[in-house]
């Protein structure tokens, strides 16, 4: 909560990639790592608290793009 990422919105998302996604009947897009197993492909949510960590996601799931950059401020 609260970090400023940077989004390549052209880059392919592979496995492992950090993606932002937008996911069909949710108004809000979602950062989580993608997870691909043969033609599945999943989400696995950031947070290891997160109470339903890792979901499976369809062809009407979009992905936004890949991160490619966390901000760090130094002062």
């Amino acid at each position: 909560d609260g970090d400023i990422i940077f989004v390549d919105p052209g880059r392919e998302a592979t496995h492992n990639s950090l993606i932002v996604a937008k996911l069909p009947g949710s108004p809000e897009a979602t950062f989580k790592r993608l997870l691909i197993e043969g033609s599945q492909r999943f989400l696995m949510a950031l947070n290891p608290s997160w109470p339903e960590r890792i979901f499976a996601i369809d062809g009407t799931a979009e992905i936004c793009g890949v991160a490619i950059a966390k901000y760090e401020a130094l002062i």
